[in-house]
């Protein structure tokens, strides 16, 4: 059987066993069983600070879509060229206050960045909530948008 399907028992039991304990003991179960999110999250902060352009082509959708909390709407092609370019270099980005939810094809992350960056020359640099959609294609999960707003 696959490690999702043993996953998702596991995460039934831990439910049924741990009245009131649902989202805590789902949580518990995706680290104990593999959670493929968490990991694409780790990788989406090491391809920033690491302005690597190459593991974003192969993580993001090719309908991906950021919305940034600067103004700027991008999609795939525009935010590989703020990467390469280096109009967009992040020096880091810390995430804090993170809340997952992952469904059989679709997973999001919220949470808080703490991000020291520029756009274009300008210190983008402060508190951000953001919001990443993913969703799995052909077996395999891409994350299809993020959305950024300044956190005050």
């Amino acid at each position: 059987m696959s490690k999702f399907f043993f996953g998702l028992l596991a995460t039934a039991a831990a439910i049924l066993s741990a009245p009131g304990q649902g989202a805590l003991a789902l949580q518990n179960s995706w680290e104990k069983f593999g959670d493929p999110i968490s990991q694409m999250e780790r990788d989406w902060v090491a391809a920033h600070t690491n302005q690597d352009a190459q593991l974003f082509e192969r993580t993001l959708s090719a309908d991906y879509t950021l919305t940034a909390a600067w103004g700027q709407v991008e999609g795939l092609d525009g935010f590989l060229k703020l990467i390469k370019s280096g109009d967009y270099a992040v020096k880091s980005m810390t995430r804090s206050k993170l809340n997952t939810n992952i469904h059989p094809r679709r997973a999001t992350v919220s949470g808080r960045l703490s991000l020291e960056a520029t756009h274009q020359g300008t210190d983008i640099s402060g508190q951000y909530s953001y919001t990443n959609v993913y969703l799995k294609k052909g077996g395999r999960w891409q994350l299809a948008s993020t959305q950024l707003t300044r956190a005050n």
